[in-house]
């Protein structure tokens, strides 16, 4: 098949739902490989080990698909905010509007394979005046590149006229 060909069949849910059960699916495979090479003998007579490490797996599993992360849906850039819409888990959406004044930190990492997600923190500060931390998950390398320029022409201008005294 053809790489193009596979990148347009996944929409951002079937990346998400890839991106959550691909860990524990290798898990999975691992611990049956183990299982298998062990051989029938030990499997009938030390069999707590297999079912602590299914357990084990179990627990990892669970941990990692319940995870909540947040995954950019889209996003508008303004003059002076930005509008991000996202997946909270993989239910429902959020809205939050970032002033870009209000901008303190952001972060990026990158992804490590292809088909993975890249993560963009934001910290900033709300119309109330509290610290808060948005960590996004973006499918498209476009989409945080975007942002961040935005991000960084305001805070440069920023720098630029609020320190006069």
């Amino acid at each position: 098949m053809n790489l193009i060909y596979i990148k347009k069949l996944m929409n951002l849910k079937n990346k998400i739902l890839l991106n959550k059960f691909l860990i524990p699916a290798i898990l999975l495979i691992v611990l049956l490989i183990y299982i298998l090479k062990q051989g029938i003998y030990i499997l009938k007579y030390d069999y707590g080990v297999f079912i602590f490490d299914f357990i084990l797996w179990l627990f990892i599993s669970i941990v990692i698909v319940y995870n909540s992360t947040n995954h950019l849906i889209k996003y508008t850039i303004e003059s002076d905010f930005i509008r991000l819409t996202y997946f909270v888990g993989l239910k429902s959406k959020k809205e939050v509007i970032i002033p870009l004044n209000g901008i303190k930190f952001t972060k990026l990492q990158t992804r490590i394979f292809e088909f993975g997600f890249d993560v963009l923190s934001i910290k900033y500060v709300d119309d109330k005046g509290l610290y808060n931390l948005l960590d996004l998950r973006i499918s498209n390398k476009k989409d945080w590149i975007d942002i961040l320029s935005k991000i960084e022409i305001e805070v440069n201008k920023e720098k630029t006229t609020g320190n006069t005294v």
